[in-house]
């Protein structure tokens, strides 16, 4: 199970809520929050997904009853190969698993498509992400 903060405020009686290496989780905390105003009036669930314990999780599966319609990962920082290719590459899995095309990268700030095994994720900076409405994904 996955735990989020719903009051941002919140997040600051944690202890080094402002340290470096919270910066991501903070960042994918305030996704959710967006997530869930994004995907309340359309009878949308939001999940995590991670088929075993050894596998890499993809943060959010966004579905309609049965079906993913979008898998979205979130990272601060994604300069480094080693943690672009561990986020891209639990996006390609659970596309594969989940049959599910419609793939998105949260970043702090680039925007960007990329191709992997025939894959297109769209990389988007965190301001594009939160500043576009939910697509018909359909």
């Amino acid at each position: 199970t996955k735990s989020y903060i719903v009051d941002p405020g919140l997040q600051n009686n944690r202890e080094n809520s402002m340290a470096a290496e919270n910066i991501g989780w903070r960042l994918e905390n305030v996704v959710y929050i967006e997530l869930l105003r994004k995907c309340a009036n359309e009878f949308l669930d939001v999940y995590y997904y991670k088929p075993g314990p050894k596998d890499r999780e993809v943060d959010f599966v966004v579905c309609e009853k049965n079906r993913a319609l979008e898998l979205i990962q979130v990272a601060y920082d994604i300069d480094s190969p080693k943690t672009f290719k561990r986020e891209t590459s639990a996006l390609i899995a659970a596309s594969d698993a989940l049959q599910c095309k419609n793939l998105t990268l949260v970043a702090f700030a680039e925007t960007r498509d990329v191709e992997i095994e025939g894959k297109v994720i769209h990389v988007k900076s965190a301001l594009d992400w939160l500043l576009t409405e939910k697509e018909n994904n359909d």
